[in-house]
């Protein structure tokens, strides 16, 4: 929802899902127990630097169980300290999250709040699901929890093939994934969710929607896996066609580490992970100052924060937002 007494809003987010989440989404054999992976060591870092670089607060969505080690709740720790916020990914990042009973989905949802809360002391009030897969269960969890938002809704025509394309890609069959088909009709800005039909607004929720930017018109993806994939010149249509609009921009953590240091198991599975990390970088850098032209850059929380009370004002001061 882009009002008219305010300019366009881009909000950043990242997913920390690390090796061992990918391995298990491809079927693969997971990392045995307490084998070293990058993502909270090498990538959050990365990310960290890569947004004070360009003056960005940015919402990460971390996973309850990973911040029961001690060196990954001091990463989160200091990307809280540095302004961003910190967000919940559920508990054990289940891939088969939307069919888990109501009971069991609260449970994620309360636990992974909890740890969010004991690492940053402070509670989190944004959620996304494990593979976008939401559902008005979810949504009735997060109001009852406090939740000020969800961010799982997809709202891509492309929600259907992805499904379908999976167990190609070796993934198990059983797992569930970008909830009902009749979300690709969601709106692209953010709403308020009709308590039946999330896919529809409503003003009968106190819950906020911010659903993943998908193109105008097209409804492709428009997140940074999916631009990272297709090249610069569809990034640029994409970008050209979403001027004017709120813009919800997703990366994951994986995409700023280099190949070297990803499960070589994964390289002819999950797209780009064969990309150079000094090339994704740079790339990803464009996206960002690229989005940000014409647009104040909010964290998820602030854009809530600031539906309806008037014209949003920045988090922080964006350095180049006018570059190319």
């Amino acid at each position: 929802m882009t009002s008219s007494t305010r300019p366009p809003v881009l909000t950043v987010q990242v997913d920390v899902d690390t090796i061992q989440n990918l391995l298990v989404f491809y079927g693969l054999r997971p990392l045995s127990p307490g084998s070293d992976d990058p993502v909270y060591r090498l990538a959050l870092p990365r990310f960290g630097e890569l947004f004070a670089s360009l003056g960005v607060r940015a919402t990460f969505f971390v996973i309850g169980e990973h911040l029961a080690d001690p060196f990954n709740r001091d990463v989160v720790r200091r990307l809280h300290a540095a302004g961003h916020e910190i967000a919940n990914h559920t508990q054990s990042h289940d891939y088969r999250f939307g069919r888990l009973p109501r009971a069991a989905k609260r449970d994620e949802i309360h636990r992974a709040g909890d740890a969010i809360q004991d690492a940053v002391g402070e509670a989190p009030v944004g959620f996304r699901a494990p593979g976008y897969d939401v559902d008005t269960e979810v949504l009735e969890c997060l109001t009852d929890l406090g939740y000020a938002y969800d961010s799982s809704v997809l709202p891509s025509i492309l929600n259907v093939p992805f499904r379908l394309l999976r167990p190609l890609l070796g993934g198990d069959r059983t797992l569930s994934g970008y909830g009902s088909s009749a979300l690709c009709a969601a709106p692209l800005g953010a709403y308020r969710p009709h308590p039946v039909r999330p896919w529809r607004s409503s003003l009968r929720t106190p819950l906020w929607e911010i659903p993943v930017a998908c193109v105008p018109y097209l409804r492709v993806p428009f997140y940074a896996n999916f631009s990272l994939f297709t090249g610069d010149a569809f990034f640029r249509l994409s970008a050209a066609l979403a001027d004017g609009r709120d813009c919800n921009y997703v990366f994951h953590a994986v995409e700023l580490l280099d190949p070297s240091e990803i499960d070589p198991r994964l390289h002819r599975r999950h797209p780009n992970v064969r990309l150079q990390l000094q090339e994704k970088t740079a790339r990803l850098t464009s996206f960002v100052r690229r989005l940000a032209r014409g647009r104040h850059v909010l964290t998820s929380r602030r854009l809530v924060d600031e539906l309806g009370r008037g014209p949003a004002t920045p988090d922080t001061r964006f350095q180049g937002a006018t570059h190319a």
